[in-house]
């Protein structure tokens, strides 16, 4: 699965491929990974829903498209799984079937700008045995919720429920460590740019705190206060019509903040300096 969400995200692959790699996802062929076209996954490409939201069930086609549509492309893999356990195998009728927990890992972003922090996923397996060679193909993909009473991979693993439980608590604690390194890295480029005016060193301490406050979902409100700061900056300056500082402490607002007020200020900053 995941090497199939890393090929279909790869930027250099063409219409036609991306068509032909959902296709042979759920029909027979040796690349097939859910058992048919009827396959069901649970929309994760909003990221993890909140308590009481109803999740989409998306048959493996739509879901795949969406993927494909709105998870942003690049060069590299960029999906990962881990912290994977996979129950006993148990008999149906004509079947065996078995699920498999883990965490997925979308590191690019999705196309409206968001980032996706890690998701707790189970896959429902249909198991069948022919002349002992075993087939394993995914019947249907969802949210794990350890909490919920009616999860009966809940009730069933105990190790399982320890472990999320552990690994969340790790997040609770890990978020307010990244928000303290949030508020000292907009204090270092405050105190740089008191101390020296030094703003591509601002800019840099600014934008890694920006990224760790997307990623992890922080909220800061230092971050539209000092943008209004050096925005003010700039607009003053820009007034006296010395645009190549002026562009300077746009250029720092911007990296506090991405609006379309202060990219129209840097482009006409810009295009002033051109004349």
């Amino acid at each position: 699965m995941v090497d199939l969400l890393n090929t279909l995200s790869f930027v250099d692959l063409g219409e036609f491929e991306r068509k032909t790699l959902i296709e042979n996802s759920y029909l027979p062929n040796q690349n097939q990974v859910f058992f048919d076209d009827a396959a069901i996954v649970e929309d994760d490409l909003n990221g993890m829903p909140k308590e009481q939201t109803k999740v989409a069930d998306l048959s493996i086609d739509r879901y795949l498209k969406n993927f494909d549509l709105y998870y942003k492309k690049s060069d590299s893999p960029s999906v990962e799984t881990g912290n994977m356990l996979v129950s006993e195998l148990k008999q149906a009728k004509d079947h065996w079937y078995l699920q498999v927990f883990f965490q997925i890992t979308y590191k690019n972003k999705h196309s409206n700008g968001s980032s996706f922090l890690p998701m707790w996923r189970v896959a429902e397996i249909r198991a069948d045995k022919s002349e002992n060679q075993w087939t394993t193909l995914i019947k249907r993909m969802g949210f794990f919720d350890p909490k919920s009473q009616n999860d009966k991979a809940a009730n069933s693993s105990t190790e399982l429920r320890n472990k999320i439980v552990e690994d969340s608590l790790n997040a609770v604690a890990l978020k307010k460590e990244y928000s303290l390194r949030v508020d000292e890295l907009l204090s270092l480029g405050e105190q740089i740019i008191k101390e020296k005016n030094a703003k591509k060193e601002a800019i840099d301490y600014y934008s890694q705190a920006k990224f760790l406050s997307h990623y992890y979902h922080l909220s800061s409100l230092r971050f539209e206060q000092l943008y209004q700061v050096y925005k003010n900056k700039g607009d003053i300056i820009a007034e006296a019509e010395i645009y190549d500082k002026a562009l300077a402490w746009y250029e720092v607002a911007e990296s506090l903040k991405d609006s379309e007020e202060i990219k129209q200020k840097i482009n006409v900053c810009k295009k002033l300096l051109k004349n």
